[in-house]
């Protein structure tokens, strides 16, 4: 809090009087909603920290090999990274964590992109389920659907899934004209 917060005690469960106030300098762990509303500017009497998942420790792991992190306990990990970077004050802002090709987020994102892209490619015929627990949602989704494309290629490439026909747009007529 940078000013106190008058009956904002029933923010705090661990208090026993729900009307108490809070005092300027105290540190309360808050849905991200609850965090967006109360650092508005225009109240502006409370500032944003970072959650650990985004801490020193997991910023150099996530340097040094993005695809052994696991989110399993984060699986909006870069949504709420965003969320709370607009939540925070401009010199508060961690420059690791902007939205941008330079930043953090979007080095990991690519890195974990191209592994999944290659996992599905190489592991076609294996169980990614335990790998999938490791990932965001996105990146869940990204799996799942790449894992099918994949075995759909394969399929359509052994001559599995039958013949290929015209488009029924082609074969009425109906193909659009060019326009001179």
């Amino acid at each position: 809090m940078t000013s106190e917060g008058s009956e904002l005690g029933f923010l705090d469960p661990t208090r026993h009087r729900p009307r108490d106030n809070l005092q300027e300098g105290e540190t309360l762990d808050v849905p991200l909603w609850l965090a967006k509303a109360l650092t508005d500017p225009s109240k502006g009497f409370c500032r944003v920290n970072l959650p650990a998942v985004y801490g020193a420790d997991v910023k150099n792991a996530l340097l040094a090999a993005p695809g052994k992190a696991s989110f399993a306990s984060s699986p909006y990990y870069y949504e709420v990274a965003l969320e709370l970077n607009k939540a925070m004050d401009e010199e508060a802002r961690d420059p690791l964590m902007q939205p941008g090709p330079d930043s953090l987020l979007f080095k990991t994102y690519s890195a974990r992109y191209v592994e999944i892209l290659g996992k599905c490619d190489n592991w076609k015929h294996q169980d990614l389920s335990t790998y999938a627990l490791t990932l965001t949602a996105s990146e869940r989704n990204l799996l799942g659907v790449t894992y099918h494309t994949v075995k759909d290629y394969g399929r359509w490439r052994s001559e599995e899934s039958g013949r290929i026909e015209a488009s029924h747009v082609v074969s009425s007529g109906r193909k659009r004209k060019r326009v001179d």
